[in-house]
């Protein structure tokens, strides 16, 4: 095709998680195949995934006016070879952030680690990539007559409406703010994992997961239902005594491994074909004996 100006239509279709009232937003790069491997290259090199592929039909490619021909190269002004979409996004379609609670039992002396956190109930997705804003705040007020001991860097000490960014991961507080990341699919759980010390056997010591904390902060607004923004997180739980860590209309997690938080940089459309870069915040956790 030496010679030749091609030009294409690619169409850009919401999915039914688009969160409405809002926008959409799409970016497409156009590369030749050399470049894309190149890129590639330095996706892996970084730790990043290019994602999955489309699953369409070829791209077809309409001749346009001629063009001066030239050799096979790699553009010389690569600046220029990116188009942005933007699409308003009209109806209603919001999400219901639910708290993820726990419920532990142990002995006097002994380390118990809760799983808490938020799950994305739907029927929408929620991306701040854009912004690079957690989607939302986990407030976590620990349970009487333990110690958290185990915290990861997620996590900081609450101080006012605000998290102790300078003390990220402390063990001994009393509160902590955690952060998920900027994005949260439909059906997503994103969870942190604390370690809590008995030091007082307490039947029903009864600590709470918070998420949508009202403050002058970032997050999520526009909860479709704030009933369940709350969980408790119970240690030694006597049998009818307590609601096993379901109180505020929160919920336990589900038994397996905890999801990762992960934080979102966004879509490209890479040669014809749609990839999500998705990166996983590495996490530390100090430990205190």
């Amino acid at each position: 095709m030496s010679g030749e100006t091609l030009a294409a239509s690619v169409p850009h279709v919401l999915g039914k998680d688009a969160y409405a009232p809002g926008a959409a937003y799409a970016y497409y790069n156009w590369m030749t195949p050399a470049e894309f491997d190149g890129f590639v290259g330095y996706l892996d090199s970084q730790g990043v995934s290019i994602g999955k592929p489309g699953t369409d039909g070829p791209l077809v490619l309409a001749k346009q006016s001629a063009a001066k021909a030239r050799s096979l190269q790699a553009d010389v002004n690569p600046m220029n070879n990116w188009s942005k979409v933007t699409v308003k996004v009209t109806g209603k379609n919001g999400a219901d952030l639910a708290a993820i609670g726990d419920a532990l039992t142990g002995k006097a002396g002994e380390v118990v680690t809760a799983t808490i956190g938020v799950r994305n109930n739907g029927p929408a997705s929620l991306d701040f990539g854009r912004s690079d804003s957690v989607i939302t705040k986990i407030d976590v007020t620990v349970p009487p007559g333990t110690t958290a001991v185990a915290v990861p860097e997620d996590c900081m000490p609450l101080e006012g409406d605000q998290g102790d960014w300078r003390h990220a991961g402390k063990p001994g507080a009393e509160v902590y703010r955690c952060y998920p990341g900027t994005y949260i699919a439909v059906g997503e759980e994103q969870t942190v994992r604390i370690g809590f010390r008995i030091d007082k056997v307490l039947p029903n010591a009864t600590g709470e997961v918070t998420i949508n904390a009202k403050c002058e902060c970032e997050g999520f607004t526009a909860d479709t239902n704030p009933a369940n923004d709350t969980a408790k997180l119970v240690v030694n739980a006597v049998p009818g005594g307590g609601d096993g860590g379901q109180g505020g209309g929160g919920t336990l997690p589900l038994t397996g491994s905890s999801t990762a938080l992960i934080a979102g940089i966004g879509g490209l459309l890479l040669a014809a074909g749609a990839a999500g870069i998705i990166i996983t915040r590495r996490r530390r956790t100090r430990f205190i004996a």
